[in-house]
Order: structure tokens, then C-alpha cells, then sequence
């Protein structure tokens, strides 16, 4: 699954840029491990990120921050490379 990025004036109140970087490749189905080797972060800033995601958010952890973001329209699922895929 492809996962986008919505970019809109409310989105990026609520998420930094990075912050949004890392949830899409939460989406997309990476680990911890694999986004901190992905943006070159250390996996505890992925962590910490993540954390503060969750807080924004007002969830309790990573299912359920992907699930409001694209309730919030934050990320949403890119179709047209899906049908490449499939």
C-alpha cells in the first residue's frame, strides 16, 4: 500500500513536516527500526516522535494514530500506485 501525504494549511498545524514523514511510513507499514534507517534518525528519535504524534493526536499508539490521520485527512492512500502494484 502507497500512502500520501494530504498537505494542508490545518494538517501542518497540527503535525510537523517531519512528524508527518514519519506517520506515512508507519502507514506504509515500516517499524520503528526501518523509519529511523529510512530518514536516518536514531530509532529513539523515531520513538520520541511518535510519541509526540500520539499526544497531538490524542491517541494512545501507532494503530490508532494512523487511523485519526486520515480521518483528519493528514495522509491518505495513493490509488493510482496501487494499480501499478496490482
Amino acid at each position: 500500500m502507497i500512502v500520501s501525504v494530504t498537505t494542508t494549511t490545518s494538517s501542518q498545524k497540527i503535525l510537523s513536516e517531519k512528524e508527518i514523514c514519519v506517520l506515512r511510513l508507519i502507514a506504509s507499514g515500516f517499524r520503528n527500526k526501518d523509519v529511523a534507517k529510512e530518514m536516518k534518525l536514531s530509532e529513539q528519535q523515531v520513538k520520541n516522535c511518535m510519541f509526540g504524534i500520539t499526544k497531538k493526536l490524542n491517541v494512545n499508539n501507532h494503530t490508532s494514530a494512523v487511523v485519526k490521520s486520515f480521518e483528519l485527512g493528514l495522509l491518505s492512500i495513493n490509488k493510482e500506485s496501487n494499480k501499478e502494484n496490482n
